[in-house]
């Protein structure tokens, strides 16, 4: 009942702030000279097509190889970047994310997907899918990474043995997307890096491209930290590596002068709702959310 009640007000307060009109002020006038880049980890099959054209009507989505070689080529600038330009990205590689590639095709919208290698194409599960430890996930990506396996060791989860059902994109579904998807990386256990020896780093960031690389002959140019943590130390692994950026979760907009190794990103939600989506995008959500928590 109290779990209903909240899903109610939640819902009414993202129906208030859409029809209140903020949402299309932000769009007009604040974002109108910025790049905003939407994350998204799942989109339901029911809902995608939906959120899609009100993506495409709204904003002007491009890929992101675009923004990142525009800022790349300040001498020529072979990519032109429109008003309201918006990019889509979705993270991790679930198995879900097959079920609207139909719909991608259907309207060309270009999207990037981070894969975790070391999960797709497998039975392995994501950690955070099976912690039957009496920490909350939030709590696990506080502590060392040594500790966090040990602690998922000891209830059972060992991320190299199969669990039940399939919980990542296969390698077939990857191939077959890649005619219209952009696949980048995403590091290949998604350890929260920072809490991780460099060695451990090292491997995570630079693995995962040469799989990308030699499993599928992707051009990999983007990394995307996975839970969004990042350190100087991460950063500078990254660009040693030969990626020509990485995005985080910091919330906020981009630029023509961002860092390319901090790019911002702004959630798109969980893509129930195309009146959750367009609040959001506007960055609207993160500003007053504090409010409701």
């Amino acid at each position: 009942m109290v779990n209903n009640l909240k899903i109610y007000l939640r819902n009414l307060i993202f129906f208030v702030l859409y029809f209140s009109g903020i949402p299309f002020l932000i769009r007009e006038f604040f974002q109108k000279n910025k790049i905003t880049i939407l994350t998204f980890h799942h989109i339901p099959k029911d809902s995608c097509e939906k959120i899609f054209k009100y993506l495409l009507a709204k904003y002007n989505v491009i890929p992101l190889k675009n923004y990142v070689d525009y800022i790349k080529d300040s001498d020529e600038k072979k990519h032109s970047i429109p008003p309201k330009a918006l990019i889509i990205t979705i993270d991790d590689g679930l198995k879900e994310n097959y079920d609207i590639y139909d719909t991608i095709k259907k309207y060309d919208i270009p999207v990037t997907i981070f894969l975790t290698t070391g999960v797709i194409g497998s039975y392995k599960g994501f950690w955070w899918n099976h912690n039957k430890t009496s920490l909350s996930t939030e709590d696990l990506k506080k502590i060392s990474d040594k500790k966090r396996i040990k602690t998922l060791e000891s209830n059972g989860f060992f991320e190299n043995d199969p669990v039940t059902s399939r919980e990542s994109l296969s390698l077939n579904e990857i191939k077959i997307m890649s005619q219209t998807v952009d696949f980048q990386s995403h590091s290949v256990t998604h350890p929260i890096l920072p809490k991780c020896d460099i060695e451990k780093v090292k491997y995570e960031i630079t693995e995962s491209m040469k799989f990308l690389k030699s499993t599928f002959k992707f051009d990999v140019y983007a990394f995307a930290y996975p839970n969004g943590n990042y350190s100087l130390r991460e950063e500078e692994i990254i660009k040693s590596t030969g990626y020509d950026c990485a995005l985080t979760t910091d919330h906020g907009f981009n630029t023509l002068n961002s860092d390319l190794f901090r790019l911002k990103r702004i959630s798109g939600g969980i893509g129930h709702s195309i009146i959750e989506t367009a609040v959001k995008s506007s960055s609207l959500w993160e500003r007053i959310s504090f409010f409701f928590r």
